[in-house]
């Protein structure tokens, strides 16, 4: 079964392009959403988080870039 990725990114920011660089260097589909929309903003704060990126796994948040948990909760090295 295909694992539904949402990264929560904010323009500017290292760790959001890291992120995304790590992702399609394993060849992880996502889908990004800047947070400059309003309504991707209003989605990253019901989730209480407070800074980007925030990673969304099937319903699991991770906020910042913890490449360690990702790789665990996709099942990639």
């Amino acid at each position: 079964m295909a694992k539904q990725v949402i990264v929560y990114i904010q323009p500017g920011c290292p760790a959001c392009d890291q992120e995304k660089e790590f992702l399609s260097q394993k060849g992880v589909e996502f889908v990004a959403r800047s947070i400059g929309d309003v309504r991707a903003l209003e989605e990253i704060l019901m989730l209480d988080a407070r800074s980007c990126p925030v990673t969304v796994i099937n319903g699991d948040v991770i906020v910042g870039f913890d490449q360690e948990r990702i790789e665990r909760l996709l099942g990639i090295t």
